[in-house]
């Protein structure tokens, strides 16, 4: 609506102008025509025909030039400046010099190209606000995830720290172990100190058996020794597959597949078995109350823990083997001469202190050159481990079964008088003749050799 007011105000202007333009001359024609119409004798016909051809002819003039002047040079103007504008120039201006209505239009033109840049820069500012917001969330971001990562290094490495520092501790608490009777003790003190849990069993697997034999286990009630068949429960499934098992949940197990000390398990376990390369040692098995509360953090440090205590009993094993080897006879097992003597100087002290007595059995081969000559040195060496197995099963465990040298033999029987000595001997030398054969193998002639012993009785105090 106030569009179409001005183009009627601006046509209305227009129009004034053209008339004027064309009324002044007019009006001057006029005056002058009838001024000096009668000195010229100018018939009025004429002089309305003159005044009428002379003002169309003056119309016909002035009209093309005042809308030349008026309308087209500044509608043209202003449109270049409207086309610059539009291929993005906002710095020009229409160029005003007089107060006509075009100048007007001008202005307002200019006015509205202002607003324009203003408009203009202003969203350049704040797209370069929004950039730098942008820029800002993105190092914001980069900055957050940095500090994830860095938060995350630091936890791993305490946690590397912490496992470090528990493999040192256990390490010192077994290192010095060489008897594998202290290690399930040791364990112990590891899991009251050193790690958090609710409960923990040890199990070693019995020599040349199938079973896992319970040396400890704490926080249960159920404390009580216990063999584990391999393969039954989730320590057997350990000891048999020789791999770790994990179980968040222990309920997710049915009550079958459990051992008896198992079924009172709660929460996480975690059984992994003690190796030293492929050998199976035992079986360590820990619990925590409560849904994977054993974080892998913690399973870590059991490995760490289960492989130390590994080793220990490896180390504690090997101790004790080279301690019998220094003390028993390599073929036989039977206690060596040096081992004998410092006994029976231990015994013989004792039995003075007491007044008790300590006899001794002294036994020899009967004709062992002989059988060695017929029969060879292996088969030699097979009658005298068949000897030391006959004696050792007819003995008591206090009593010391030791070879003296070559194919003779000596019996230790603490606070045993002359005369149970002497039924001791009876009974042996019986057995003896029984039991004391080898099988010589296949295609031999005869199959079996068989000797005899002699034995000798002597004791500390003669009575009987």
């Amino acid at each position: 609506m106030n569009q179409n007011i001005f183009k009627n105000y601006l046509g209305y202007k227009i129009g004034m102008r053209v008339l004027l333009a064309t009324l002044v001359p007019f009006s001057i024609l006029g005056v002058l025509i009838f001024a000096l119409g009668d000195q010229w004798q100018i018939r009025p016909i004429v002089t309305y025909s003159i005044f009428a051809l002379f003002f169309l002819f003056w119309v016909a003039l002035l009209i093309p030039l005042v809308c030349n002047h008026l309308i087209e040079r500044p509608l043209r103007k202003l449109k270049d400046v409207m086309k610059r504008v539009e291929d993005g120039h906002l710095k020009v201006s229409y160029d005003t010099c007089s107060s006509d209505e075009f100048d007007e239009l001008g202005s307002r033109f200019n006015r509205m190209v202002k607003s324009l840049n203003e408009l203009n820069h202003n969203r350049r500012v704040v797209e370069h606000k929004i950039i730098q917001a942008e820029e800002n969330l993105k190092y914001r971001s980069d900055l957050q995830n940095k500090a994830h990562l860095i938060e995350r290094m630091n936890q791993e490495l305490s946690d590397a720290f912490n496992d470090v520092s528990l493999l040192y501790t256990v390490s010192q608490y077994l290192g010095s172990v060489l008897d594998s009777e202290d290690i399930p003790k040791i364990v112990k003190k590891i899991f009251a100190e050193k790690f958090r849990c609710d409960h923990f069993a040890l199990y070693f697997k019995k020599p040349e058996s199938n079973q896992l034999s319970l040396v400890i286990s704490e926080g249960h009630e159920n404390n009580k020794k216990d063999e584990i068949t391999i393969g039954r429960g989730i320590a057997g499934q350990v000891a048999l597959q020789k791999s770790p098992i994990y179980l968040g949940d222990i309920e997710e197990l049915l009550a079958y597949q459990l051992s008896d000390l198992e079924r009172g398990y709660q929460g996480s376990v975690f059984s992994l078995p003690l190796l030293i390369g492929t050998e199976l040692i035992g079986v360590l098995t820990v619990t925590r109350k409560g849904k994977d509360s054993l974080t892998p953090t913690d399973r870590q440090s059991l490995e760490s823990i289960s492989s130390q205590v590994a080793v220990a009993y490896d180390r504690a094993s090997l101790h004790m083997q080279t301690k019998e080897l220094s003390v028993r006879d390599e073929l036989t097992g039977a206690y060596n001469r040096r081992y004998f003597r410092k006994m029976l100087e231990i015994e013989m002290k004792r039995a003075e202190r007491a007044n008790s007595h300590v006899s001794l059995l002294i036994m020899d081969v009967d004709h062992f050159k002989n059988f060695n000559d017929t029969y060879g040195h292996l088969q030699g060496d097979r009658m005298l481990k068949r000897l030391t197995e006959v004696i050792q099963e007819n003995i008591r465990a206090s009593d010391v079964l030791a070879r003296f040298g070559g194919e003779e033999f000596v019996v230790m029987l603490p606070d045993t008088t002359l005369y149970e000595a002497s039924k001791t001997a009876h009974k042996i030398q019986a057995l003896m003749a029984q039991n004391l054969w080898i099988e010589l193998g296949e295609g031999s002639l005869p199959k079996q050799a068989s000797t005899t012993v002699s034995i000798g009785i002597s004791s500390s105090l003669q009575s009987a």
